[in-house]
């Protein structure tokens, strides 16, 4: 059997993550004989009440935190394992609260302490699988928590582009049926559509997030709206209205409403809009290193570092489109900005910061998020916008609840993350010098510990994801024969007598039907169905399998589009949704 590159990182993906996680079990002080952990005399900081509690011994056995009692106090069983942290700091794991998952960025997540993220909008059939092979340790990487697809959005099939508030509910019931932890909307989203889906979201006792631009912040959060990214919408609530009409098209035009329209807000309105914030317990996230990605005050510092880790040759798999977006992909143009410009960033951000400062005095949560891989690289931005936060003057209790108690309460997890506390999940990171005096203190993590086990921080250049995100589809009228879905998208391992069902256009009864490089067997045909069976052998490995089609006839051509199918540690989705046509019919 022939492999492609792509084929060989699908078709090996599993053993090569079965060998690198035996290596990363193997990095522990020594072999421990038993599944008990103990951290051994380190100040625990809790993050609820700001207090830090000296000298303190944490027992965990399996993945719970069965013990937090004074040194001394812990017989250590024969066989545990050991981690001596006297003298440092033990905080629980840390999360990013606006991440755009991405096959390629487990391990960075990881080494940057980064244990759980809130994934806020992707592949649903994907996110959700490997959502599932993390929890199973089958993945290596943070803890998923997604909102599925996002709803109120035209940019791909991976958003709901609904248009009314009926299509909303429908959206909605659709994620909240997959699976997902909570629900997001999108630009487009009008106050109505907030509605509409703040009223599914907690009639299924999840909440909603939002990137708003349609619906103002004031209008979302009287819509029922428990979140708002990138502090979007907050400057068409509070800019005076002949100001805001004069501008508003511009407004909508730049980089969707983030990042310039801060300069046209008026401070004296935001005390009433933050009131009604805290007042209904809407939490923000302001994400500074997205919004002003390119023109806070640190950039520079930060784009050196983030060249720096993108040319580490054991991260020699960053995709290079998404290295490069990192160093371009900023909120304003032209970039250096001009002097005008520049006068006008400054001003949008010190408004921005704010905000964001009375915000939190006045009582208010913030979620730390980054937006990453679309701003910023995956974990080392979390390290950023906190640092980010502090330069507002945010103080450092409140950044370290955004980045750890707040997401999990948010996600409805706090019983089990979010806290150094007997019960919980043992995420937790260990720190020679305490974040709580001074948040850049969080660039001395040592240790990582997730599942209850020590994580690996080292990078490793053969890393890869068992399960690869599958491309998006093709849009556009392609030569023959075009594909447009595969049905089933996900299967589980060891399924039997698989029948695949692919629908497009063009088809020929002479044309082949390849799975990666092997031919299956055609069970029925039309010119725009067929139904393939793949034999059983296939389908012992997790992966991302390509399907796709090869012209019959005297000239052997293969399709230019493709679809493909994932094998999974569980999950089972009978379609990839297409969010840009509300149908599972794609």
């Amino acid at each position: 059997m022939r492999y492609g590159k792509r084929s060989l990182v699908v078709g090996l993906s599993l053993v090569t993550f079965v060998l690198v996680t035996a290596d990363r079990r193997a990095l522990s002080q020594a072999q421990p004989t038993s599944d008990t952990l103990v951290v051994r005399g380190g100040t625990v900081l809790d993050v609820q009440q700001g207090r830090l509690l000296p000298n303190m011994d944490i027992v965990v056995q399996g993945e719970r935190i069965t013990q937090v009692v004074p040194t001394g106090q812990v017989n250590t069983p024969a066989g545990a394992q050991v981690i001596e942290a006297t003298g440092k700091f033990v905080l629980p794991g840390l999360w990013d609260t606006h991440a755009h998952t991405r096959d390629y960025d487990g391990a960075l997540n990881i080494h940057f302490g980064v244990t759980s993220t809130m994934d806020m909008g992707n592949l649903m059939d994907w996110i959700l699988s490997l959502q599932e092979a993390r929890e199973k340790q089958m993945s290596f990487g943070p803890r998923i928590f997604p909102d599925g697809m996002v709803i109120g959005g035209k940019l791909g099939p991976h958003e709901w582009n609904v248009k009314s508030p009926e299509e909303a509910r429908w959206a909605a019931r659709q994620n909240i049926a997959a699976g997902v932890s909570f629900l997001k909307v999108y630009q487009e989203a009008t106050c109505e559509i907030v509605k509409a889906a703040a009223e599914e979201a907690h009639n299924a006792s999840l909440n909603l997030h939002g990137h708003l631009r349609d619906c103002d912040a004031r209008g979302a959060v009287l819509a029922g709206i428990d979140a708002i990214a990138h502090e979007s919408g907050v400057a068409a609530a509070t800019t005076p209205p002949a100001v805001l009409a004069q501008n508003l098209a511009r407004n909508k035009g730049e980089s969707g409403g983030l990042g310039l329209p801060e300069a046209l807000e008026d401070p004296e309105m935001f005390d009433d809009l933050i009131k009604l914030m805290v007042d209904r317990k809407v939490r923000l996230e302001p994400n500074i290193v997205g919004v002003f990605h390119g023109a806070y005050p640190q950039w520079d510092k930060y784009e050196l570092e983030q060249h720096r880790l993108s040319r580490d040759p054991s991260l020699n798999y960053l995709p290079e489109m998404y290295v490069r977006m990192w160093f371009t992909d900023f909120t304003f143009h032209p970039y250096p900005p001009t002097p005008e410009l520049h006068e006008k960033l400054l001003k949008a951000l010190a408004n921005h910061q704010l905000f964001a400062r009375k915000f939190v005095a006045a009582g208010g949560k913030i979620l730390v998020g980054t937006d990453n891989y679309y701003h910023a690289p995956a974990g080392i931005a979390v390290w950023e916008e906190m640092e980010l936060l502090a330069e507002a003057q945010i103080p450092n209790l409140a950044i370290l609840q955004g980045a750890t108690i707040n997401p999990a309460i948010f996600v409805h997890q706090d019983k089990n993350l979010g806290t150094v506390e007997v019960g919980k999940l043992a995420d937790m990171d260990i720190f020679s010098k305490n974040p709580l005096n001074d948040i850049a203190n969080v660039r001395s993590l040592e240790t990582v510990i997730q599942h209850g086990k020590v994580q690996d921080r080292v990078f490793h250049s053969d890393y890869r994801e068992p399960i690869p995100r599958p491309y998006l589809p093709v849009n556009g009228q392609l030569p023959r024969p075009y594909i447009s879905s595969v049905q089933p998208s996900a299967v589980p391992i060891g399924t039997s007598t698989l029948k695949i069902t692919i629908k497009g256009q063009d088809f020929n009864a002479l044309d082949h039907v390849m799975w990666q490089d092997v031919e299956l067997k055609v069970a029925s045909f039309s010119p725009t169905e067929i139904t393939a069976v793949v034999p059983d052998e296939l389908l012992c490995r997790a992966g991302t399998y390509k399907v796709q089609m090869i012209t019959g006839g005297r000239v052997r051509q293969a399709s230019y589009n493709f679809q493909e199918v994932m094998v999974t540690f569980g999950r089972k989705f009978d379609q990839r949704w297409n969010g840009q046509k509300l149908s599972i019919e794609f």
